[in-house]
C-alpha cells in the first residue's frame, strides 16, 4: 500500500484499523518510537514504510495527566490540535479509566479497541488535513 492508501484506510476503514492495531500489538518492544520518512504531496504514492525502534527510556516514563488536559473534553475519545510552535499537529487519545497512554506501546496494550480505533482514525484525518 502507498502512504496515501494507508492514510485513507486509517480514516475510512475499520477493518484496516483493526488489522493495524493487531500489527502494533505484535511489535516486540514494551516501549518504542514509531518512525516514518517525511511525507509530502510528491511522495504520497510511495510504498508505505515505517520502523519501530525500542526505547527503554520511554518504558520508564509515567503518564503526565496535565500535559494535554486543556484539550480534553468530557466524553472525548481523541483530540487533535497544533503544538505550541504551530509547526506540528498532535493527535492525543483522551484519558480512559486506568489505561496507560504514556507512549504508543502502553496505549496499544491498555486502551480499549474503540479508543484505539478513534485514535487511528484521528491520525488519518490529521494527516489528510496537514498534507
Amino acid at each position: 500500500m502507498s502512504f496515501d492508501e494507508v492514510f485513507g484506510a486509517w480514516r475510512e476503514s475499520e477493518p484496516f484499523r483493526a488489522t493495524w492495531r493487531s500489527w502494533l500489538s505484535d511489535v516486540p518492544y514494551d516501549a518504542y518510537c514509531w518512525e516514518c520518512p517525511p511525507v509530502r504531496d510528491a511522495t504520497l504514492d510511495a510504498p508505505f514504510e515505517c520502523v519501530f525502534v525500542a526505547s527503554p527510556s520511554l518504558a520508564r516514563m509515567g503518564v503526565d495527566d496535565n500535559a494535554f488536559a486543556e484539550h480534553f473534553r468530557p466524553g472525548c475519545d481523541v483530540v487533535t490540535f497544533e503544538n505550541l510552535g504551530g509547526d506540528a499537529t498532535l493527535v492525543a487519545p483522551c484519558p480512559e479509566g486506568n489505561a496507560n497512554f504514556a507512549h504508543l506501546g502502553s496505549f496499544t496494550a491498555t486502551a480499549s479497541a474503540e479508543r484505539q480505533d478513534a485514535f487511528w482514525q484521528g491520525v488519518g484525518e490529521a494527516v489528510a488535513s496537514r498534507i
